[in-house]
């Protein structure tokens, strides 16, 4: 081995000596004691102790389900789901602003004590969240403090029997304003035949006394029996204690509308006596019948012509025309003769004579039209006269 593999050779020693060497000072072999490296894992929130428990109970749209850490009987943490109340209402049961007013404090609860509120305009829900908790800490059941009859009846709203919505069901919002207040008491639904078919009532009652009421009117006259469904006739039964009668008690029957009015009377009463309640005019329609005609109620009959769809409306009261009204739309562009005024001043005229033979229409232009609506006209005077 000549002297430059020698110097090699000893390099190479070297190097590995050095590389022995920091390996046994980085252990702690030499140079001092061991070297003890800690892996800690980073948390968002502290980790709670305590006993697991979940209770469920019935809300306003379906289960409440309460999901609690306990210490003892202190609460540590809290969820609470709701996926049946109602948006902006009952589910606010489930944000941290509600629970948040447990955390930490010892139960059993009551409403009003210890920082502890019900929710306001979701009695039931608050009730159902109180109940199931306090069973959770104690094994049983507590008192519940806020009554179901200190909830607000829910107000009336318009309902359109040909667009179901929720309407209702109604477009999504997150505002909690445009939900409506929870209504307790008992959901009864009535059916009875109108003048253009079934008059459905949906009342919820406490007792004899409606606290909120929808009425679908689909098959009745627009603008006529179809105003049954509107606030302005629903709102006069808000808050009273049937049965009713038209003329008492700030009840009153919708003019023009008297078949669709004796309908929604006879559900209603139904409904909240499980019997039939006496209508009025119904001594006039018994005498109507055993004649073969009908003197009080409203009337339309419709006539096609080649150029348009003539429809007549009538109201009627003891055999005579209290109002009439005329319309017509065209079948073909421009093809509809009869004006506005036109129409009007017919109208006019059959309720002032009594008769469709006025001297309203002229011209060769409106014959058909004309004769269409004599013919209409005295088809409804064949049953009011």
């Amino acid at each position: 081995m000549n002297n430059f593999e020698k110097k090699q050779w000893l390099r190479l020693i070297l190097c590995a000596l050095v590389l022995i060497a920091a390996s046994l000072f980085l252990t702690g072999i030499i140079g001092g004691g061991h070297m003890t490296y800690t892996l800690t894992e980073q948390t968002d929130a502290p980790a709670v102790s305590g006993t697991a428990v979940e209770e469920t109970e019935q809300g306003f749209g379906g289960t409440v389900t309460v999901h609690a850490t306990l210490d003892g009987k202190t609460v540590q943490a809290l969820t609470i789901d709701t996926p049946d109340e109602t948006p902006g209402l009952g589910q606010r049961a489930s944000e941290e602003a509600f629970t948040e007013q447990f955390i930490g404090k010892e139960g059993p609860f009551t409403y009003g004590e210890n920082g502890v509120d019900a929710l306001s305009g979701a009695t039931v829900t608050s009730n159902a969240v109180l109940k199931a908790l306090n069973r959770a800490i104690t094994g049983e059941d507590a008192a519940e403090p806020v009554q179901e009859a200190a909830e607000e009846p829910a107000p009336v709203t318009e309902e359109e029997p040909a667009a179901e919505e929720p309407a209702a069901e109604e477009p999504a919002t997150e505002e909690p304003a445009a939900a409506e207040p929870e209504t307790v008491g008992t959901a009864v639904e009535e059916t009875e035949q109108g003048f253009g078919g079934n008059v459905t009532v949906k009342a919820t009652l406490d007792g004899k006394t409606v606290k909120a009421l929808t009425i679908d009117t689909p098959n009745e006259t627009p603008g006529l029996g179809q105003r049954a469904s509107e606030e302005a006739f629903i709102s006069q039964f808000i808050g009273k204690e049937g049965p009713f009668t038209y003329g008492e008690n700030g009840v009153d029957a919708l003019t023009g509308a008297t078949v669709t009015s004796n309908a929604v009377l006879k559900a209603l009463n139904r409904a909240i006596t499980g019997e039939d309640a006496a209508e009025e005019a119904k001594t006039e329609e018994a005498k109507a019948e055993e004649t073969g005609r009908v003197i009080y109620g409203s009337y339309m009959a419709k006539r096609e012509t080649n150029f348009s769809t003539i429809r007549v409306y009538v109201d009627s009261k003891g055999g005579k025309i209290t109002d009439c009204r005329i319309t017509s739309e065209a079948k073909m562009e421009n093809s509809d003769f009869l004006t506005e005024e036109i129409k009007e001043a017919w109208a006019k005229a059959i309720v002032e004579n009594g008769t469709a033979d006025v001297d309203v229409i002229t011209g060769a232009t409106l014959k058909f039209s004309s004769e269409a609506v004599v013919d209409a006209v005295n088809e409804i005077l064949g049953r009011v006269q």
